[in-house]
């Protein structure tokens, strides 16, 4: 890899990070919590092995195998949800929390945790990596023995912190969620239902806990 290369994959790692989880911290506002799921699940045709034949020469004796295949469509389901306080969106975290389920919200806290760390540390590694290479390239370190052998650490870094700090961003981003779906929901219900009732509080009706949507956020 040149030193080209790698300034482009540690500009493109952390371009990643859109789309990032929402900052936790929200206060109960006496809304309704909501669990918005929106089904992407799509078909793709995919190869299927349904058989094998022998192959033979004109003598008949065997020559070897073909494997025969055939086209079938398969549903690949992409389920995603988000956390909303009345219109509002919000973290898992905050919505745990807000429903009173803080094992949950302490389960998703760690998580996000464990990502910050792969994030910064793998920034540390990739940026530490880079800027030896830049500098071993620079005093021409990589003409002598002693340089190359300083070289090698840089390439680990760059390449193992650039692993971590995508790993931890694909952990941040608001599709990934530590707690799945149906205890969301469920903490969402149990909430709701303690809610004094929807005239009471605003004269409209509530939305529903829960509520499906097709397409994308």
């Amino acid at each position: 890899m040149r030193v080209d290369h790698a300034v482009l994959v540690a500009v493109l790692v952390p371009a990643l990070g859109c789309n990032m989880v929402l900052p936790s911290g929200r206060r109960p506002t006496g809304e309704p919590l909501v669990v918005e799921v929106r089904d992407k699940s799509y078909n793709v045709l995919r190869s299927h092995s349904v058989g094998q034949i022998e192959l033979k020469d004109s003598s008949g004796r065997d020559v070897g195998t073909a494997n025969l295949t055939e086209n079938r469509l398969v549903h690949v389901p992409d389920v995603r949800w988000r956390a909303l306080q009345g219109v509002q969106p919000i973290s898992d975290e905050d919505l745990f929390r807000i429903a009173g389920d803080t094992e949950a919200a302490e389960i998703d806290r760690g998580f996000r945790r464990t990502s910050r760390l792969l994030m910064w540390t793998g920034a540390l590694l990739t940026f530490g990596g880079l800027g030896e290479m830049v500098l071993a390239r620079e005093l021409e370190w990589t003409e002598t023995s002693a340089g190359k052998a300083a070289f090698y650490p840089a390439y680990a870094g760059l390449i193992f912190g650039s692993w971590m700090m995508f790993a931890g961003l694909r952990r941040q981003q608001r599709d990934a969620h530590p707690v799945p779906l149906d205890r969301a929901r469920e903490a969402a219900e149990r909430y709701n239902a303690r809610l004094p009732p929807p005239t009471a509080r605003s004269g409209a009706p509530a939305p529903a806990a829960v509520f499906s949507l097709r397409g994308t956020f």
